[in-house]
Protein backbone atom coordinates (compact mmCIF):
# COMPACT_ATOMS: atom_id res chain seq x y z
CA UNK A 1 0.00 0.00 0.00
CA UNK A 2 1.26 3.61 -1.20
CA UNK A 3 1.92 6.71 1.53
CA UNK A 4 0.54 9.85 0.08
CA UNK A 5 1.95 12.73 1.48
CA UNK A 6 2.59 16.84 0.95
CA UNK A 7 6.16 17.52 0.84
CA UNK A 8 6.87 20.04 4.11
CA UNK A 9 10.01 21.75 3.30
CA UNK A 10 12.75 22.16 0.87
CA UNK A 11 16.53 20.68 1.62
CA UNK A 12 19.76 22.24 1.38
CA UNK A 13 20.11 19.86 -1.88
CA UNK A 14 17.07 21.35 -3.88
CA UNK A 15 15.30 17.97 -3.05
CA UNK A 16 11.80 18.27 -1.22
CA UNK A 17 11.37 16.62 2.43
CA UNK A 18 8.16 14.85 3.41
CA UNK A 19 7.37 13.18 6.63
CA UNK A 20 6.32 9.59 5.50
CA UNK A 21 5.77 6.77 7.56
CA UNK A 22 8.65 5.59 7.25
CA UNK A 23 10.21 9.10 8.63
CA UNK A 24 11.84 12.43 6.74
CA UNK A 25 12.53 11.30 2.76
CA UNK A 26 13.85 13.41 0.20
CA UNK A 27 11.91 13.37 -3.04
CA UNK A 28 14.38 14.60 -5.63
CA UNK A 29 12.98 17.75 -8.24
CA UNK A 30 9.99 18.44 -5.83
CA UNK A 31 8.53 21.65 -4.53
CA UNK A 32 6.92 22.10 -0.82
CA UNK A 33 3.19 21.92 -1.47
CA UNK A 34 3.67 19.03 -3.81
CA UNK A 35 1.85 16.01 -3.19
CA UNK A 36 3.63 12.54 -3.94
CA UNK A 37 3.25 8.46 -3.96
CA UNK A 38 5.74 6.46 -2.29
CA UNK A 39 5.12 2.68 -2.91
CA UNK A 40 6.73 0.31 -1.22
CA UNK A 41 10.24 -0.15 -2.26
CA UNK A 42 10.73 3.88 -2.30
CA UNK A 43 9.03 4.22 -5.82
CA UNK A 44 7.92 7.40 -6.18
CA UNK A 45 4.38 8.36 -8.36
CA UNK A 46 3.54 12.46 -8.55
CA UNK A 47 0.23 13.55 -8.81
CA UNK A 48 0.66 16.39 -10.51
CA UNK A 49 0.24 17.79 -13.66
CA UNK A 50 2.43 19.46 -16.25
CA UNK A 51 -0.84 22.51 -16.78
CA UNK A 52 0.55 23.09 -12.61
CA UNK A 53 4.34 23.20 -13.25
CA UNK A 54 7.19 24.42 -15.34
CA UNK A 55 10.20 23.98 -15.38
CA UNK A 56 13.50 26.35 -14.36
CA UNK A 57 17.27 25.69 -15.70
CA UNK A 58 19.60 28.26 -14.32
CA UNK A 59 23.21 28.83 -15.99
CA UNK A 60 25.69 30.59 -14.20
CA UNK A 61 28.88 31.67 -15.35
CA UNK A 62 31.38 30.56 -13.44
CA UNK A 63 29.20 29.37 -10.74
CA UNK A 64 26.67 30.17 -7.69
CA UNK A 65 24.49 28.90 -5.16
CA UNK A 66 20.10 29.70 -6.20
CA UNK A 67 17.70 30.68 -4.14
CA UNK A 68 14.35 30.70 -5.18
CA UNK A 69 12.02 32.58 -2.69
CA UNK A 70 14.78 32.37 -0.45
CA UNK A 71 15.54 28.92 -0.48
CA UNK A 72 18.30 27.10 -1.58
CA UNK A 73 17.86 24.81 -4.58
CA UNK A 74 21.37 23.92 -5.27
CA UNK A 75 24.61 25.63 -6.59
CA UNK A 76 25.48 25.75 -10.33
CA UNK A 77 26.22 23.38 -12.23
CA UNK A 78 22.66 22.08 -11.82
CA UNK A 79 19.80 20.05 -13.85
CA UNK A 80 16.72 21.87 -14.71
CA UNK A 81 14.29 21.80 -11.86
CA UNK A 82 10.25 21.92 -11.45
CA UNK A 83 9.14 25.14 -10.46
CA UNK A 84 4.94 25.88 -9.78
CA UNK A 85 3.80 28.17 -12.69
CA UNK A 86 3.99 32.38 -11.74
CA UNK A 87 6.99 34.57 -10.89
CA UNK A 88 9.34 34.14 -8.75
CA UNK A 89 12.27 35.93 -7.79
CA UNK A 90 16.21 34.12 -7.92
CA UNK A 91 19.11 34.82 -5.82
CA UNK A 92 22.37 33.83 -7.23
CA UNK A 93 25.09 34.38 -4.16
CA UNK A 94 28.82 33.99 -4.25
CA UNK A 95 31.01 34.79 -1.85
CA UNK A 96 33.42 37.12 -3.07
CA UNK A 97 30.35 39.24 -5.22
CA UNK A 98 27.43 40.95 -4.53
CA UNK A 99 24.28 39.32 -4.48
CA UNK A 100 22.36 39.11 -7.83
CA UNK A 101 18.57 38.85 -7.70
CA UNK A 102 16.20 38.47 -11.01
CA UNK A 103 12.45 38.11 -11.39
CA UNK A 104 11.55 35.20 -13.63
CA UNK A 105 8.28 33.80 -14.81
CA UNK A 106 7.70 30.00 -14.94
CA UNK A 107 4.63 29.24 -17.47
CA UNK A 108 2.79 25.89 -17.44
CA UNK A 109 5.04 22.97 -18.98
CA UNK A 110 7.25 25.44 -20.31
CA UNK A 111 11.09 25.16 -19.59
CA UNK A 112 12.29 29.44 -18.32
CA UNK A 113 15.95 29.62 -18.82
CA UNK A 114 17.84 32.15 -17.12
CA UNK A 115 21.75 32.41 -18.09
CA UNK A 116 24.17 34.77 -16.50
CA UNK A 117 27.79 35.57 -15.98
CA UNK A 118 28.75 36.96 -12.96
CA UNK A 119 31.27 39.63 -13.44
CA UNK A 120 34.71 40.35 -11.83
CA UNK A 121 34.99 36.65 -10.68
CA UNK A 122 36.78 33.74 -11.82
CA UNK A 123 36.29 29.92 -11.95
Amino acid sequence: MADLVEIAELGRAGDGIAEAATGRTYVPFTLPGETVEIEPGRTLRRTYTADEYGWLQVVVIPWAEVFVGGESIGQTPMPKVKAAVGEHMLALRRPEVPEKRQAVVVKKGETTLVRVTLQGVSG
